[in-house]
């Protein structure tokens, strides 16, 4: 089973997105981009979530939880537990062949800064 890279997903090789480094994004638990490779290799070793074939496209991180686009799904990691230190951890797939429909919701004005993928 293989699949191909998408030919329309950013290279985000090494890219890392610092964020606002506001408090405010900290507790609004806003979520930033983070190295696809570097998740795609924590991912394919500890724990070895994804399949051989499968590879990380776009990955963000909020305050705890992850959110990985990959070539065969879409992966929810949510970490539960005080500050992320819990050793819980639950694992949500979405296959891409079952999502129907998506929405995009932008940030409104100075006091809402979030922008949200539903």
């Amino acid at each position: 089973d293989t699949v191909a890279t998408s030919q329309y997903a950013p290279n985000t090789s090494g890219h890392q997105d610092s964020g606002s480094g506001s408090m405010f994004a900290w507790m609004g638990d806003d979520n930033r981009m983070i190295d696809a490779a570097e998740a795609n290799r924590q991912f394919h070793s500890s724990p070895p979530l994804l399949q051989n074939c499968e590879n990380v496209e776009l990955a963000f991180r909020g305050r705890r939880d992850m959110m990985l686009f990959t070539t065969k799904r879409v992966v929810f990691v949510d970490i539960q537990g005080f500050m992320g230190m819990g050793k819980k951890v639950e694992y949500i797939s979405v296959p891409w062949k079952t999502v129907t429909a998506f929405s995009v919701r932008s940030a409104g004005s100075w006091a809402d800064k979030d922008s949200e993928m539903c």
